[in-house]
């Protein structure tokens, strides 16, 4: 993928959701706006990149893949690629992903408890 490749490429909806979450937790956590705003376009292009997986099949692997891609492919430069691996690393971190995740176990859960219960 050259140039704007990444960004022409469709979300998927999981990953829509998890960018309104992360939106919601930098500001309850009080980000400031342009972090928030980083922040929310660099996962939005990781996602767009794995369109090809859910967010919750995004592994830490995949993350180095793409720092990786993004550095020998896009030549960003050192402070850039910092900021992605930092916005990255919140990511992977879970701390907004972790709140996301619990939420998506809890509702898989529920729903395999009630099959199973009928």
């Amino acid at each position: 993928m050259k140039g704007n490749e990444i960004s022409v490429k469709e979300l998927r909806t999981d990953a829509v959701e998890w960018l309104q979450k992360l939106h919601q937790t930098l500001t309850v956590k009080e980000y400031g706006k342009g972090t928030i705003r980083n922040y929310s376009q660099e996962m939005k292009l990781l996602f767009k990149y794995y369109n090809h997986k859910t967010v919750a099949d995004i592994r830490q692997a995949d993350i180095e893949q793409y720092l990786q891609y993004i550095k020998e492919v896009h030549k960003i430069g050192r402070a850039k690629g910092r900021s992605v691996a930092q916005t990255c690393s919140f990511f992977s971190k879970g701390n907004a992903f972790g709140v996301y995740c619990t939420l998506q176990s809890v509702s898989a859960q529920a729903v395999y408890t009630s099959q199973y219960y009928e």
